[in-house]
């Protein structure tokens, strides 16, 4: 159960730090997405969108490099915000709102998202609690590779999702 814990905590991780970096690569986009969520006051939206930004990537870097539970809770406190500001919006009707995750091709707000989301926040708490020690060399030979791979099929999923959703939209246009 270790082994399989570190492995969520290191996919999980690594699904922070993609998303930071690649918000840092289109940091206008980010901003306009954080600020279409209409959540916030105007002057405010980008103020959170670099807070997001700066605090995706310490809790990326401290998930893989095995310092939880405190970066557990972090991540799970975000992607429960992250899923409440898109129930929000869904609940509004705003479901053509980009999510804002920069995980693969972008995404319309839809429920399964707002799933996701609650889904890896639970996990990451429940991980945090059975972690592998830092210098188990388990931890480094078993838990990294099944994290990387858990993450590539992570994005993968989401890559279809945003295929899917893009079809939906296609079919509904014409």
């Amino acid at each position: 159960m270790e082994v399989i814990a570190v492995t969520v905590q290191i996919a999980i991780g690594l699904i922070f730090l993609q998303s930071s970096l690649a918000k840092t690569l289109r940091w206008h986009e980010f901003k306009g997405i954080v600020h279409a969520y209409e959540l916030l006051p105007g002057w405010a939206a980008p103020v959170a969108a670099g807070g997001v930004l700066v605090v995706e990537l310490f809790t990326g870097v401290a998930l893989v490099a095995g310092w939880t539970p405190v970066a557990a809770l972090v991540a799970a406190g975000l992607l429960a915000i992250f899923a409440a500001a898109m129930a929000v919006n869904i609940l509004r009707g705003r479901t053509s709102l980009d999510c804002g995750c920069f995980q693969s091709a972008k995404q319309p707000l839809e429920w399964r998202l707002v799933v996701r989301n609650l889904v890896c926040a639970g996990v990451a708490i429940t991980a945090s609690e059975l972690s592998l020690d830092l210098a188990d060399p388990l931890r480094w030979m078993h838990a990294l590779p099944a994290g990387v791979a858990l993450f590539a099929i992570y994005i993968a999923l989401n890559a279809v999702w945003a295929l899917d959703a893009s079809r939906v939209a296609a079919f509904t246009r014409s």
